[in-house]
């Protein structure tokens, strides 16, 4: 037995189990190890057990990486010609919409007028009619506002951009009511080519999942090269899609 001052008042007493189970009266009890396999197997389920744990959490997204937005100056690598290659929606009434476009194409450019820039877009949409436009969108921090006219029909915008591949744009639009409510988002991303490495659109689809986009996609015709600029003549105005406009500033068009 061994005995430790803590106070003038208290003493601590330490008394090894076997000495308390003697003068307790308790009989002795007998353990028997456990066999080595009995261990092993003990041993592998913990190993699963955290592994599993480990992967649950490696399968959520790390958002506050994933989704940075970008500011919109005159740094920024919006500019250019891009192809649209992948989209998101996150209302139903905007699939149909978005699922009669077969290809879409934006030219950026700077404008002018400071705060604001210029889209030259074209869409390709199904029985290979088309629809195409220019359009200018003021830019305020992080967030664009554009106003499409389209066939009589006004269609208002707002986007945001956010980091992404190199030679892409990514960008999320809302689509909004002639009273400023929204009808909807649309997220969207275009590479200069068309194409897109399996890398790359995982992180667009983790990036749709962290702003709230349920798991819905339409792909466009890939590999094919922006067609040229076309006169209006040439480009047959679908009744319906003049509701539509595929970005909120963003379109490609050669």
């Amino acid at each position: 037995m061994v005995t430790e001052s803590i106070s003038s008042q208290h003493i601590l007493v330490y008394i090894p189990f076997e000495e308390a189970l003697a003068g307790s009266g308790v009989p002795e009890v007998s353990v028997a190890p456990w066999p080595p396999a009995v261990w092993t197997m003990a041993a592998q389920q913990v190993i699963v057990l955290l592994a599993l744990a480990s992967l649950g959490v490696a399968s959520k997204p790390d958002c506050k990486e994933l989704v940075k937005p970008l500011v919109l100056d005159s740094h920024s690598p919006i500019y250019g010609k891009w192809v649209l290659h992948v989209a998101s929606w996150d209302d139903p009434g905007l699939k149909d919409d978005i699922l009669s476009v077969n290809s879409s194409w934006l030219d950026v450019s700077a404008s002018s007028e400071s705060g604001v820039i210029t889209i030259y877009w074209a869409d390709r949409l199904n029985e290979n009619k088309c629809l195409q436009g220019i359009a200018n969108a003021t830019i305020s921090g992080m967030t664009s506002h554009t106003t499409y006219n389209i066939n009589g029909h006004t269609s208002y915008h707002d986007g945001k951009y956010y980091e992404t591949c190199s030679n892409c744009l990514l960008s999320e639009d809302t689509t909004l009511l002639p009273d400023g409510k929204s009808k909807g988002r649309y997220f969207f991303l275009f590479t200069r080519t068309g194409a897109l490495e399996g890398s790359e659109l995982e992180t667009f689809k983790n990036q749709a999942e962290c702003l709230k986009f349920p798991s819905e996609y339409h792909f466009t015709s890939k590999g094919q090269p922006p067609f040229r600029r076309v006169s209006s003549i040439q480009c047959d105005h679908h009744k319906h899609y003049s509701h539509f406009v595929i970005s909120s500033s963003f379109r490609s068009l050669s």
